[in-house]
C-alpha cells in the first residue's frame, strides 16, 4: 500500500526549478495533516506548520528548521492540476481493495 506522502509526491507540479524549495507532496501532504488536525484555512495550515517538531517536519520532507510559509501553500493551490490530483487520490481508494473491502491507508 503506497503512503499518502508517496502518492501526493505524484501530482503534476506547474512550478518551474526556482520555485520548488518544498516539494508539492510535502506541501499538500502538510495541508492534508492540518485539515485532518482542525485547520480550517490554509494561513492555519501554516501556522499549523510553524508548530511542528523538528522531526515532524523532516518527516513530512521539510527542512527541520523552517516550514513553507501561508503564501507558498497559498501559490501551489493557485494553479494545482485538480485532473492529476484527483487521479493520485483515486488510486488511494481504488489500489488493492476489493469492492466489499474497508477503505484503510496509511498518512
Amino acid at each position: 500500500m503506497d503512503s499518502i506522502f508517496s502518492v501526493l509526491s505524484g501530482v503534476f507540479d506547474h512550478r518551474d526549478g526556482q520555485g520548488k524549495e518544498y516539494s508539492i507532496g510535502s506541501l499538500l501532504s502538510l495541508v492534508l495533516l492540518g485539515f485532518l488536525c482542525g485547520c480550517n484555512s490554509l494561513a492555519a495550515v501554516a501556522r499549523f506548520g510553524k508548530l511542528l517538531s523538528r522531526e515532524q517536519r523532516k518527516e513530512l520532507g521539510f527542512r527541520p528548521h523552517k516550514s513553507p510559509a501561508h503564501n507558498t501553500i497559498c501559490v501551489i493551490f493557485q494553479e494545482l492540476d485538480v485532473n492529476s490530483l484527483e487521479q493520485s487520490l483515486g488510486r488511494i481508494v481504488t489500489s488493492g481493495r476489493s469492492e466489499n473491502q474497508p477503505l484503510h491507508f496509511k498518512i
